[in-house]
């Protein structure tokens, strides 16, 4: 029996945020001269809505892992989906799982 998560890991969220963190804390976002659409709130909150969809691909992946999921999958996934929104201001499903596919790949043996 396939057991399917239904809630994301707190870990996974916070790792997330930390890494939306990180990008907004470099000279790209800080030099746009407007906030996120929503505030900062809001775009966190948006970030860190896709950490069900990563764990749940990461689940399929655990096996093979090679290093630590919340350092090399989470926290990129969360700093690289906020620059593509404060860049493109969208990120559509099809770039976020595919985000999300390319860096569990990158982090399996």
């Amino acid at each position: 029996m396939n057991y399917l998560r239904t809630t994301a890991e707190p870990l996974t969220i916070a790792y997330i945020a930390m890494g939306a963190q990180t990008y907004m804390k470099t000279p790209a976002f800080q030099e746009r001269g407007t906030q996120p659409q929503g505030g900062e709130l809001e775009f966190i909150s948006d970030i860190i809505d896709h950490a069900l969809m990563l764990d749940r691909k990461a689940d399929t992946a655990q096996d093979s892992f090679s290093g630590v999921f919340v350092y090399d999958v989470a926290e990129e996934f969360g700093h690289k989906l906020a620059q593509r929104l404060t860049e493109h201001c969208d990120a559509n499903n099809e770039f976020v799982e595919s985000l999300a596919d390319t860096l569990i790949a990158a982090a399996c043996v």
